[in-house]
Order: C-alpha cells, then sequence, then structure tokens
C-alpha cells in the first residue's frame, strides 16, 4: 500500500546550506553549491571559470550563503 505524504508532515528545513553565486544585474542565480562539497577557494576558481563572462561585462556578483 502507497501512503501519500501529507505537505505538513513533511521538514522544512533539510539542513544542507549551499552557496549561491547571484548575479544583481540579470537578477538570477548563476550557480548553487553545496558547502560540503565546495570549498570557498573552489567556488571562487568555479567563479573566475565558469562565470568570467558576466564579471567582464561589469555584472555584480554576489556570493549568498542560503539553506534549503
Amino acid at each position: 500500500m502507497i501512503r501519500k505524504i501529507q505537505k505538513q508532515n513533511l521538514p522544512k528545513y533539510t539542513g544542507l546550506e549551499f552557496r549561491e553565486i547571484y548575479c544583481s544585474d540579470c537578477k538570477k542565480v548563476l550557480g548553487r553549491y553545496n558547502v560540503k562539497y565546495y570549498s570557498d577557494a573552489k567556488i571562487a576558481e568555479l567563479l573566475k571559470i565558469s562565470h568570467e563572462s558576466h564579471i567582464r561585462d561589469g555584472h555584480k556578483i554576489d556570493l549568498r550563503k542560503t539553506r534549503d
């Protein structure tokens, strides 16, 4: 028998912390990385390699810490 899980029984906080790369000019999240697996140095390296075009175009990039 399959039981449906009601929404109020689900936990709101899963305990995972993420670091988001957010472009203030585009108003969108460019990347979301789990803090457990990605150090600040690794995220900085990813920012330089993957999101270089946003920085080059003069966009304002923010690193934010979020929880899921």
